[in-house]
């Protein structure tokens, strides 16, 4: 290789890293623009529904940016996407058996306190 050719890759490598460097600054400063936000939504007073979905919303940018950048898989093939897909429809579904199973109990076995010791049985009195 001769030297105007090293000094053409040396220069193509530096202008890569870069760009790439530019773009993990970016996404840092996203990531700290919604780290700031979800704590100016924490001060809110919202009530838990809206806020609880606020919340959820930013994490899921989080992630997403996460993901996409950290991970790289902004240049991955479409197959890792649909074992991705996969596998959130996977998780749903067991989240999803898991709160209706909960909702099935025999009458008189739910939870009304739970982690609390139940009252103890008086004791018989002998006269």
């Amino acid at each position: 290789m001769t030297n105007d050719a090293a000094a053409k890759v040396d220069t193509a490598l530096q202008h890569d890293t870069a760009v790439q460097v530019r773009g993990y600054l970016l996404v840092f400063g996203a990531l700290l623009a919604l780290t700031v936000i979800t704590v100016a939504v924490s001060y809110l007073q919202m009530p838990a529904g809206p806020a609880i979905a606020l919340g959820l919303a930013i994490a899921t940018a989080k992630a997403a940016l996460v993901a996409m950048f950290f991970m790289h898989l902004n240049h991955e093939r479409q197959l890792i996407y649909v074992a991705l897909l996969f596998t959130g429809i996977f998780f749903a579904a067991l989240i999803g058996l898991t709160l209706w199973s909960e909702t099935d109990h025999v009458p008189g076995t739910e939870f009304t306190q739970p982690f609390t010791v139940p009252p103890a049985a008086p004791e018989p009195t002998n006269h």
